[in-house]
């Protein structure tokens, strides 16, 4: 298993799609908008993006939001730890703008645009399997660690971002620090024993999302197919524009954001239709197990909305194993975008567990 082993089968290209260098400037400059607008009482100077390189797929660079860089180059990191925060499926960084600023007083936080999303390099990736698709990102963390010179670090992730962490944990225990934050995390429970996400929905929303998740799944398109074709292209963009429980210019100014990922070349979403099987989002591999097996030795710390659509029903079934150990919270009055709408409640957890 590829998770497990990092016996993965190879990808068959291994360069990168060129980016614009014009779109690459627009979007920028709406990232250091953002963050000049909403991200007090932190300045430019204290957070900001940087183009990490790494080793991995050619000449890539990782887009990356970073707090606390200067105490990262310090011996012993200025008594601070690291934590790196992995955002999730047709995301990036920008999930984790409100939390920062309330959690970088403890940590340097670094919060990666994944390899194939966001502002990052878009390797010409072909999946072929489960195994595949996981070490692929699992080998990503990785090679980012190693491009941070970090030996270890706590490590957080968001939906899709929280299964990768979970992966990354199971492969390399050694370079992750006694605590796990999993954030909504995708593909924890395993439905043999019971439990899904549609379970959560109303009858008439079930149907929906059964209906429409089957035929996402027999298209296949990454997002810049479904803004460009399907008849889609108007909806998704003006969408964007609303996604979030904020204020209307906030939700605008990141509605811009998102647009300018589906601007960028194709992204590397075609994963999910390997590490997922129909209806979406249910695991191939589920972790519900694995991580009880391979990572005793770790805490992990579980947030969902209450409102939330993802399965949390392999994380009730291990809180009820060891409620110390698999730690379970529900912030009240959201859903699954809560790392934006709810960050007050978000981080105070992450910042009294950690």
């Amino acid at each position: 298993m590829g998770n497990l082993t990092g016996t993965a089968e190879p990808v068959n290209e291994t360069d990168n799609y060129e980016i614009d260098p014009v779109l690459k400037e627009k979007a920028y400059a709406l990232e250091n908008e953002y963050i000049d607008k909403y991200c007090a009482p932190l300045t430019r100077k204290e957070l900001y993006y940087k183009d990490i390189p790494i080793d991995y797929h050619g000449n890539s660079f990782i887009h990356t939001l970073i707090r606390g860089e200067e105490d990262l180059l310090k011996p012993d990191h200025n008594n601070k730890k690291v934590i790196i925060m992995l955002h999730g499926y047709q995301a990036s960084s920008f999930i984790f703008y409100r939390i920062v600023p309330l959690i970088s007083d403890e940590f340097i936080v670094i919060c990666p645009d994944m390899l194939g999303f966001g502002f990052s390099s878009r390797p010409k990736v072909k999946f072929t399997s489960a195994e595949q698709s996981i070490d692929f990102f699992v080998e990503f963390i990785d090679k980012f660690r190693q491009a941070l010179k970090l030996e270890k670090f706590f490590i957080c992730g968001h939906s899709l971002g929280g299964y990768f962490a979970a992966n990354y944990a199971l492969k390399y225990p050694q370079h992750v620090e006694d605590k796990i934050v999993l954030l909504s995390p995708t593909g924890i429970g395993d439905p043999k024993k019971g439990g899904s996400c549609t379970e959560n929905l109303k009858l008439d929303q079930r149907f929906i999302f059964v209906y429409s998740l089957g035929l996402i799944f027999y298209l296949q398109p990454t997002s810049q197919n479904l803004s460009k074709k399907y008849l889609l292209s108007n909806s998704i963009k003006t969408g964007e524009d609303n996604k979030f429980q904020i204020t209307k210019e906030e939700n605008e100014l990141i509605g811009k954001i998102r647009r300018m990922h589906f601007e960028y070349p194709p992204d590397v979403e075609t994963c999910i239709y390997h590490i997922y099987r129909y209806p979406l989002p249910t695991p191939v591999i589920p972790l519900e197990d694995l991580i009880v097996e391979k990572i005793p030795e770790k805490t992990i710390i579980f947030i969902f909305g209450e409102n939330d659509w993802m399965d949390k029903f392999g994380t009730v079934r291990l809180n009820k194993k060891d409620e110390n150990k698999y730690k379970y919270y529900v912030i009240p009055n959201c859903g699954h975008r809560w790392p934006i709408e709810k960050v007050e409640e978000g981080s105070k957890i992450i910042n009294e567990n950690l």
